[in-house]
C-alpha cells in the first residue's frame, strides 16, 4: 500500500472513530475505565511506591480560612484505619481528635466535644496496601469500591470511586452480568454517597468527599526522606472555613493501636 493511500485510511479510521464515540458516548468512556479491581490496585500499589503504607507522623501547621498559621500538630496514622490528630494553639489551647472503629471523637482542652469539625480526614486511605485492606476502609468511610467513573480533575482525569452519578452507563442493548455494579444498571438515584477521586495516570489522590458533604483537597506530592504524601490536604466543610493542613515533616509512627483510645482525647493533663 503506498504512503498516500495508508495516511488517507488512517485518517478515515480516526474519522470514524470520532463519529462512533459522538453516537455512542457511553461505550466509548466506559472503554477508558477499568474494572474496579484493577483501580483499586493500583491505587495500593501507588501507596507502596510512596512506602506510605506504614504508620505515620506528620508534623502539621494549620491555617483557616488562607489566613495566617493559627495552629501547629501532629497526626499519627495507621494503615489499619486508625488516626489521631493533636493541635496546639495560642493561649495554651489543646485539642485533640480520634478515628477509630466507633467514629470520630474529640475534646478541647479535655472537654468532650459534642459537634466537633471535620479535623481529621481518613488520610489512611492513601496507606493500604492491599486490595482487601483498601475496599474495607473505603467502604468504612461510606465510598463503594465497586463504583468507578472517569471525570476531568484540572488539567489531569481522574477515575472517581464512590460516586454513581459518574458511572458510564451500559449500552442500551447490553445485557447486565452479575458483577456488574447496582448504580449501572439504571439511572442513578440522587443520594448521599463518598467518593475518592485518583488521578488516572499515577493513581495519586487528588480529593475526598464524605456522605455528609466534607470535602478534602490534596496537593502535588512532596518527598520527605523516602516517604511521599500531599504536600498539604484542606478540609472543606459545609459552610465553614476551610482548614488547611500544610505538612512540614513525615516519619514512621512510634504508636500501637493500643494508643489510639478516648482515654488519650479526653486526657488533659500536659505531656
Amino acid at each position: 500500500m503506498s504512503r498516500s493511500r495508508a495516511a488517507t485510511l488512517n485518517g478515515r479510521l480516526l474519522v470514524g472513530g470520532a463519529v462512533l464515540g459522538l453516537l455512542l458516548p457511553g461505550l466509548t468512556v466506559r472503554a477508558f475505565v477499568p474494572e474496579p479491581e484493577r483501580v483499586g490496585v493500583a491505587i495500593t500499589r501507588a501507596n507502596i511506591k510512596a512506602q506510605r503504607n506504614q504508620p505515620l507522623q506528620l508534623q502539621l501547621a494549620i491555617r483557616v480560612g488562607g489566613g495566617p498559621v493559627v495552629a501547629q500538630g501532629e497526626l499519627e496514622t495507621q494503615p489499619s484505619g486508625l488516626a489521631r490528630l493533636e493541635l496546639r494553639g495560642a493561649g495554651g489551647l489543646r485539642e485533640r481528635h480520634l478515628l477509630h472503629m466507633r467514629g470520630h471523637a474529640a475534646a478541647r482542652n479535655g472537654q468532650p466535644l459534642d459537634e466537633p469539625r471535620a479535623m481529621l480526614p481518613p488520610f489512611f486511605l492513601l496507606q493500604a496496601g492491599s486490595l482487601g485492606s483498601l475496599q474495607s476502609s473505603l467502604q468504612g468511610f461510606g465510598i463503594d469500591p465497586l463504583l468507578v467513573g472517569l471525570a476531568p480533575c484540572g488539567p489531569e482525569n481522574c477515575y472517581v470511586l464512590g460516586d454513581p452519578t459518574r458511572v458510564p452507563p451500559l449500552p442500551e442493548d447490553s445485557e447486565p452480568s452479575e458483577e456488574t455494579p447496582p448504580a449501572v444498571l439504571s439511572k442513578p438515584v440522587p443520594g448521599s454517597f463518598g467518593s475518592l477521586w485518583v488521578e488516572k495516570e499515577n493513581f495519586q489522590a487528588r480529593r475526598m468527599r464524605s456522605p455528609g458533604g466534607t470535602r478534602v483537597e490534596f496537593g502535588p506530592e512532596a518527598a520527605f526522606g523516602k516517604i511521599a504524601v500531599p504536600a498539604w490536604f484542606e478540609v472543606r466543610e459545609p459552610e465553614r472555613d476551610p482548614v488547611r493542613f500544610e505538612i512540614q515533616g513525615v516519619s514512621k509512627s512510634r504508636l500501637s493501636p493500643a494508643d489510639f483510645t478516648v482515654e488519650w482525647v479526653n486526657d488533659s493533663r500536659l505531656p
